[in-house]
């Protein structure tokens, strides 16, 4: 394989054959120093590992740390790949006194037990070394519109190529004492919660890793402590390739901006929440190119983390690109909002604004005893027969009513969870809570409960109907009131327009109404009013004009 960096190729190793590992360095490669690939002479830049397939959200990881001054390993899983930087990035990473070393291997090679000759596992432990942060992610790069990389691969390339880099990804943290950035789909949440709970690993190992224990996922082989960044679905192509283009079909007339250049405006959400919703995450989308600063940033503590941390980036309409403090104050806003709802060990799922509530408890009773029996009843809910369904509900408090969901076990009932809906003065909140603890049920679900959406589309026409039957008033939209501004009184001096050829001062008499220059003269014509025209009068006569000349 070769890598191509601004026109100059580097031939790093044969795939597959560990003793090719060794990096082959040409004479005009090392002395050009213009490509910013010589090690750096800052003694703060930091080391970071980037463990993923080539393209994708690895190179915008590998370009954005290395433009920030970081010495960047990285490694990349794949069978045959090209990878190519512009001169403009290249330029960008020599000012800021940055660094890139790239090496790879195939997945067939990291997946042979590391006393096999052709393994590539002690290859890549000796080239990684020691780092001060890491990033892996499991990105392939293709474009949602168009995959032609993944639909040349069949499912077990598929297959072999991530558990390859999961394979990597877990041999590299061996040597990391910094920070551990994980990047993943929502849709993986799931699973990342199965592995803690279990002992995980090494299940697909006889089938694919000849021996190799393979982790369940990238956060697996990162330990418990990395940082989670999840995405949606992705869309975007990194900015440093030589082939990058700000433009859907090159240049036109009436030109058209990608995605990744419109939507750069980012949200920060906790990575529960958005799993939590099918609806919300079904529609989060995210671009590579905010998911791979991020993760240099988070990699090079430039902005706030705490180990264990787990979020979801979705991208928003916007422009602009943001700025480290953008990026600060985002992540400090969910980290703010994450520890306040950590004691509550619960997930909102719905809430609603009421004007005034003049009853609290007759709208909690209202819930418990007359909409909440009839919605169980539906056949939506009641046609549920596997798995758990809500089953009663019951009054805990005076404010509050609990939707239980239970689970026939080995023919006992057992409560799988419970939606509690907390009335207040001002509104509706309606959170998934944990089970019964005694029962082995005592987390707090991260997957949507049996029938749990049909219930919170029903309490959204429960609050419609509340204001209807008095229970509750409409909140009310406070208007903008418009200013009105107080024109300051002018007074209006008057100038003298005639220039005489002495010095005559101009009259300091006050205006006044009846003066002016038309005051008391006589219209020439009279003014119409109205629509209606007068007659007109009638032509003198000819008699009196003879007259007047004889």
């Amino acid at each position: 394989m070769r890598f191509s960096l601004g026109g100059v190729a580097l031939a790093l190793l044969a795939w597959g054959k560990a003793e090719a590992f060794v990096t082959v360095r040409p004479n005009a490669f090392t002395q050009s120093s213009s490509l910013s690939l010589s090690s750096s002479d800052n003694n703060e830049s930091k080391n970071i590992v980037i463990i993923s397939p080539p393209s994708g959200i690895g190179e915008v990881s590998a370009v954005e740390a290395a433009k920030r001054g970081a010495s960047v390993r990285w490694f990349v899983v794949g069978s045959s790949s090209k990878v190519s930087f512009s001169e403009g990035s290249l330029a960008e990473i020599s000012a800021a006194g940055g660094n890139i070393e790239l090496a790879g291997s195939d997945p067939e090679s990291l997946l042979l037990a590391a006393d096999d000759s052709n393994s590539a596992v002690p290859a890549l432990t000796s080239w990684c070394g020691k780092s001060d942060a890491m990033i892996s992610c499991l990105d392939l790069g293709e474009d949602e519109k168009s995959s032609q990389i993944v639909d040349s691969m069949d499912t077990n390339e598929l297959v072999q190529l991530e558990n390859a880099v999961k394979v990597a990804t877990l041999e590299a943290c061996k040597s990391c004492s910094g920070v551990k950035v994980a990047v993943s789909s929502v849709r993986d949440l799931e699973d990342d919660m199965e592995s803690e709970e279990s002992e995980g690993g090494g299940i697909l190992s006889s089938i694919f890793g000849r021996g190799v224990t393979i982790p369940k996922t990238v956060s697996e082989a990162m330990g418990s402590s990395c940082v989670n960044l999840r995405h949606g679905n992705l869309f975007g192509q990194p900015t440093s390739s030589k082939e990058a283009s700000p433009f859907i079909g090159g240049p036109r007339r009436d030109p058209i901006l990608r995605d990744e250049y419109t939507n750069r405006a980012i949200r920060i959400d906790p990575s529960v929440s958005v799993y939590a919703n099918p609806a919300l995450s079904s529609q989060t989308r995210s671009s590579r190119l905010s998911l791979g600063e991020a993760a240099s940033l988070v990699a090079l503590k430039a902005i706030p983390s705490k180990p264990s941390t787990d979020l979801c980036i979705a991208s928003l309409r916007g422009s602009d690109i943001l700025s480290e403090e953008e990026w600060n104050t985002e992540f400090t806003r969910v980290a703010e909002s994450t520890a306040q709802s950590a004691g509550a060990s619960s997930t909102v799922l719905f809430t609603t604004d009421f004007g005034s509530v003049p009853n609290i408890e007759r709208l909690a009773d209202w819930l418990g005893t007359k909409w909440a029996p009839a919605i169980l009843r539906t056949y939506d809910i009641a046609g549920i027969r596997v798995g758990a369904r809500p089953v009663y509900a019951s009054r805990t408090s005076p404010n509050s009513v609990e939707i239980v969901w239970q689970q026939l076990v080995n023919f006992e009932s057992k409560t799988v969870g419970k939606m509690k809906i907390d009335v207040s003065d001002s509104g509706l909140v309606a959170s998934r809570i944990a089970g019964d603890a005694s029962q082995g049920f005592g987390k707090v679900s991260l997957k949507p409960l049996s029938g749990e959406d049909i219930l919170i589309r029903s309490l959204a026409d429960a609050a419609s109907q509340a204001v209807e039957k008095g229970l509750a008033t409409k909140s009310k939209v406070k208007k903008a009131k418009k200013t009105t501004e107080t024109k300051a009184a002018t007074t209006i001096q008057q100038t003298s327009t005639v220039v005489s050829s002495g010095s005559v001062p101009p009259t300091a008499s006050a205006p006044s109404v009846s003066s002016g220059p038309r005051s008391g003269a006589r219209r020439s014509s009279e003014r119409s009013r109205g629509s209606r025209k007068k007659k007109a009068s009638p032509p003198p006569s000819n008699i009196d004009s003879e007259q007047g000349f004889q």
